[in-house]
């Protein structure tokens, strides 16, 4: 099971790849153990550090090839490179739907 994470910063909306449900709630929790539908401001860049830290872990294992990857890596740095650009962004909110 999933949740959608999704990203909103200078009034563009960002689709986050699909994170499993655990990681969803890790991002969107707060001190108290409540998860929260949405978060804004520091709370949001603490949330999408855990986000890209879960991204970071798919550049790593075991792969069929090297090729596989290579593409895999790219694939995980290009996600990184567009949204570490809105890292201090005080407009970032990250939300699920």
């Amino acid at each position: 099971m999933s949740i959608n994470l999704h990203m909103e910063v200078k009034r563009i909306k960002i689709d986050l790849w699909q994170t499993p449900t655990f990681i969803t709630y890790m991002c969107l929790v707060n001190d108290k153990g409540k998860v929260r539908g949405a978060v804004k401001g520091k709370e949001a860049r603490r949330s999408l550090y855990i986000y890209l830290e879960w991204v970071r872990s798919h550049a790593s294992g075991m792969f069929k090839s090297s090729e596989d990857a290579n593409d895999a890596r790219l694939t995980v740095n290009e996600h990184l490179e567009e949204l570490l650009k809105y890292v201090d962004e005080r407009s970032l909110i990250l939300y699920m739907m």
